[in-house]
């Protein structure tokens, strides 16, 4: 089953942050199916991602809770370094309920995906465990 979410996003400066310190609410999906996101962009067209629930399922299940609450509808992508990767979210993140486990293996979670052409992941603070909606694509 192939599961598609539709994100908005323009073409803003901030930090990664969290709200009041929660944990995040997340949404219930379905293991055996694969999450796709459909983003919109701006003066440039549509680019489609897969989300690895194998390998990060604590970070899809926080992304399809946020994009079917409509937090990414309208927002922008803020830093843009050409031939690396483009970062947007939600700018205002006292709305965020908390912040996610970082999963990746420095922080004891196996995951072998990597930071290649291509991959989305979620953008975090120094802290391991500081991402709530921020994201880039590489």
């Amino acid at each position: 089953m192939k599961k598609i979410l539709a994100l908005l996003l323009a073409v803003m400066l901030l930090c990664c942050g969290c709200g009041a310190g929660e944990e995040p609410t997340s949404e219930t999906l379905d293991p055996t199916a694969d999450y796709y996101a459909d983003i919109g962009i701006a003066d440039y067209g549509t680019v489609t991602v897969k989300l690895d629930q194998k390998s990060a399922p604590i970070t899809v299940e926080n992304f399809v809770y946020l994009a079917n609450k409509g937090f990414y509808n309208g927002l922008t992508f803020h830093r843009i370094i050409e031939n690396f990767m483009m970062q947007g979210g939600e700018p205002n993140t006292s709305v965020i309920p908390g912040c996610i486990v970082g999963e990746f293996p420095a922080n004891g979670h196996e995951n072998p995906s990597k930071h290649t052409r291509g991959a989305i992941s979620m953008a975090r603070a120094k802290d391991p465990n500081s991402a709530s909606s921020q994201f880039f694509i590489v």
